[in-house]
């Protein structure tokens, strides 16, 4: 059905309007129709679906628990070289270091008589090899340690042997200094080592 527009002039020129289709009017406006309830529903529904696995989030690790502030740090004994055994605590002492600088002689700990941390017995001190030896401090009290190496040359064994004296926490000696084979031994007091050496 066709609904013809009446012509109308505008300062003598006549304007003509088109004819227009009311069922063409009709047609536009049924394409903007609201979804249907059932259409509504099927998307809600999917929705409230859940995510599959595979876009599941990844675990986040957990982060490394750092030190406490007021924990003071690991002085264990395991962060020490192979060369050079921690000796036990023993509370309030006095250390002297022992250096092997021969170039082919091994030294074998046979012995230690007294209060004093050192490396276990049997410890071999190798070429260019440390040993410390800690001997324990005691007011108003001497501590004497007495310790014997064994060394090896060509297949021939000798002793070598010194004596630790720790005078009352205040000074430390080493004294009665014993030795057969073909080796030196000199006492530093200001570094507190004792230099083996090749004669």
């Amino acid at each position: 059905m066709k609904t013809k527009q009446p012509e109308r002039s505008f300062f003598g020129y006549q304007i003509l309007r088109r004819d227009v289709r009311v069922d063409d009017l009709l047609a536009e406006t049924s394409r903007f129709k609201t979804p249907s309830r059932r259409g509504k529903l099927a998307l809600q529904k999917n929705m409230k679906k859940k995510p599959s696995k595979s876009s599941k989030p990844s675990k986040l690790l957990k982060p490394i628990k750092s030190r406490k502030p007021g924990k003071p740090p690991c002085r264990s004994c395991k962060r020490c070289k192979p060369c050079r055994p921690c000796p036990p605590l023993l509370g309030t002492t006095m250390g002297i270091n022992v250096l092997n600088q021969t170039k082919s002689i091994s030294f074998t700990l046979t012995s230690v008589d007294g209060p004093a941390g050192n490396p276990p017995i049997g410890s071999i001190l190798a070429p260019g090899g440390l040993f410390n030896f800690e001997v324990r401090s005691t007011a108003f009290k001497t501590n004497r340690v007495l310790v014997v190496y064994t060394g090896v040359v060509n297949g021939n064994a000798f002793p070598l042997s010194f004596e630790l004296v720790n005078i009352g926490g205040i000074t430390l000696n080493v004294e009665s200094i014993k030795t057969t084979g073909p080796v030196t031994i000199d006492f530093n007091t200001t570094v507190e080592e004792l230099f083996i050496t090749d004669k």
